[in-house]
């Protein structure tokens, strides 16, 4: 790599540091034209790096479209960087609905490292949302095996066990995290496996923690409530939540 391109890199990253969005873009535009295409090793990682800047400002900006092409072309540059991957898929071709090539994704990002915890978070979000369960439960199980006491992971595997009727699991895994800042997450899975075995009442008083605690999902948070609230014939209140 060129002292020139080294020293690019520097300033670049130096001007993303102190969030400086405008000069960055300058010395991100110039090693996109001067790695196009890249000839060497040190020029892919260069050139992946760039178009990674441009497709989180893409994506910053809500066009998915231009921050996919983006992402393309940094995984392209730079086919080992995992991380590219992973963004890649979670957040441009899942929003977009391009399932079968998130899932194409995830799984090479699983393959190039088989322990990145996020690339199994990953395949295991798209082989849910493909609807494919047992797939999406060995991916979250792996995910835990890598990261078992990451509150993400513990979550995530919550979630299917929800959509599979297995509220034992749903316990196990969310009480232990009633204790750390993901509590209010905690609390509004553990009200949903409440409000299925028909625990309206308790749900109820879960799903108010859940809000008071500050969970991920707020506005989902009171509509479930507003379903538990529904099935106890508490339809004025219901309503209110539901609004």
């Amino acid at each position: 790599m060129s002292d020139r391109l080294r020293r690019m890199i520097e300033l670049a990253r130096a001007h993303v540091e102190r969030g400086e969005k405008g000069p960055a873009g300058v010395y991100y535009r110039l090693i996109v034209n001067d790695t196009s295409p890249p000839k060497s090793g040190m020029e892919r990682i260069a050139h992946g790096e760039a178009c990674l800047w441009y497709a989180r400002m893409k994506r910053s900006q809500n066009k998915l479209g231009a921050a996919a092409d983006w992402y393309y072309q940094a995984v392209t540059a730079d086919p080992l960087a995992v991380d590219y991957r992973v963004e890649y898929c979670i957040h441009c071709l899942i929003p977009m609905g391009l399932l079968k090539d998130a899932r194409i994704e995830a799984e090479r990002a699983t393959r190039i490292d088989p322990e990145s915890k996020d690339a199994w978070r990953a395949l295991g979000g798209v082989e849910h949302k493909l609807g494919n369960v047992a797939a999406s439960i060995a991916a979250y199980d792996r995910q835990m095996e890598l990261d078992p006491d990451g509150a993400n992971a513990k979550l995530d595997r919550a979630t299917i066990a929800l959509d599979t009727a297995d509220y034992a699991t749903v316990r196990a895994l969310c009480e232990p995290l009633l204790t750390t800042d993901r509590n209010g997450d905690a609390l509004h899975c553990l009200a949903m496996a409440d409000y299925r075995e028909g625990r309206h009442e308790q749900a109820i008083e879960l799903y108010d923690k859940a809000i008071a605690a500050g969970c991920y999902d707020p506005a989902l948070a009171r509509w479930n409530k507003s379903l538990a609230l529904h099935s106890i014939g508490r339809y004025r209140e219901g309503w209110a939540e539901h609004e």
